[in-house]
C-alpha cells in the first residue's frame, strides 16, 4: 500500500496515492469524517463520522469505504443521542489481522 488517508479541515476524507497524484475524496455526504483506519490489505478504510441532525445534535456512525469505489457506506449507527467514548473520540477501531473483522468501541443508550 502506498496511499495515505487523511481528513481535511472541512472533515472530508481524502486518499492520496503515489507521487504527483491528486487527492481523491471519499463521498460521505453531510458527514464530518474522523479517525480513518486502513484495513490490513489496504483496500478498505474504516472511519467515524458525525452527521448533523436537529438543533445542533449529531448522529455518530462507523463507515466503510472501498478504494475501488467513491462512496462510503454506514456500517454501524450509534444509538440516537449517544455521544463520544472520550472527548473528540467517537469510536476507536481496530481491524483483525486478516481484515475480515472490524472491532470498535461505541457508546450505547444504556451508557455502556
Amino acid at each position: 500500500m502506498n496511499s495515505i488517508a487523511y481528513v481535511d479541515h472541512e472533515g472530508i476524507l481524502n486518499v492520496l496515492g503515489g507521487a504527483g497524484d491528486s487527492p481523491r475524496r471519499i463521498n460521505a455526504p453531510d458527514t464530518y469524517c474522523t479517525w480513518p483506519n486502513w484495513s490490513p490489505d489496504g483496500r478498505t478504510i474504516a472511519f467515524s463520522g458525525y452527521q448533523s441532525v436537529d438543533a445542533g445534535d449529531n448522529e455518530l456512525g462507523m463507515y466503510l469505504a472501498d478504494l475501488d469505489g467513491d462512496d462510503a457506506r454506514l456500517a454501524y449507527a450509534n444509538d440516537f443521542e449517544t455521544g463520544e467514548i472520550a472527548p473528540n473520540t467517537p469510536h476507536y477501531s481496530l481491524w483483525s489481522p486478516d481484515g475480515s473483522k472490524l472491532a470498535f468501541v461505541a457508546q450505547t443508550s444504556d451508557g455502556a
